[in-house]
């Protein structure tokens, strides 16, 4: 009887590490613009294509759920009041006005961690891509933007979790090699 309190043991331990095994964790990732500086000016907006799927990351479209997403914009100024805009997958996301200007010297502003909406989320899982255009609405002048980068919340399932079905055929394989040798 011993012998058979260990293996039940042992038969218990193994299936409660298999399905710790199974399960979802959560991943971050970043896409984020080349180095370099683009001019906005009234006709010419910035635009950026931030694309899960090129190979960089490790996200597979259908399989892994991007849970969430913000946006990080960084944007340099000389002078000037212009109105800009946010576009995503040209959808108004974000409206910003009279940039502060202060003349001689550039004026550095970052708009950080902007949380995307439920449809924007479910627009990247789609697909794995998101189309960002910043451009002037009205005003006179440029801006620059420095930088741009997206940051998503990814879900992936780890490893695979087994089949109640399978995991009671084991225990009961195991039940009879116990009681096979303990009738030997």
């Amino acid at each position: 009887m011993k012998h058979f309190k260990k293996l039940a043991a042992a038969a218990i331990l193994f299936t409660s590490s298999a399905l710790a095994n199974a399960g979802v964790i959560t991943d971050y990732m970043t896409d984020t613009t080349p180095v370099g500086v683009s001019q906005v000016e009234k006709d010419q907006p910035f635009n950026f294509t931030f694309d899960f799927n090129d190979g960089s990351f490790d996200f597979t479209k259908g399989k892994d759920l991007i849970t969430a997403a913000w946006l990080t914009v960084n944007l340099r100024d000389d002078g000037g009041s212009e109105t800009f805009k946010f576009f995503l997958n040209t959808a108004q996301f974000f409206d910003a006005k009279n940039i502060p200007g202060t003349g001689a010297n550039p004026l550095t502003t970052t708009y950080t961690a902007l949380s995307l909406g439920n449809a924007l989320v479910t627009a990247l899982n789609q697909n794995g891509i998101l189309n960002l255009s910043i451009g002037i609405t009205s005003g006179d002048g440029s801006f620059d933007v420095v930088s741009s980068s997206l940051r998503v919340e990814v879900q992936r399932e780890v490893g695979e979790v087994p089949e109640p079905m399978s995991l009671a055929l084991l225990g009961l394989g195991l039940l009879g090699v116990a009681s096979m040798r303990r009738k030997a």
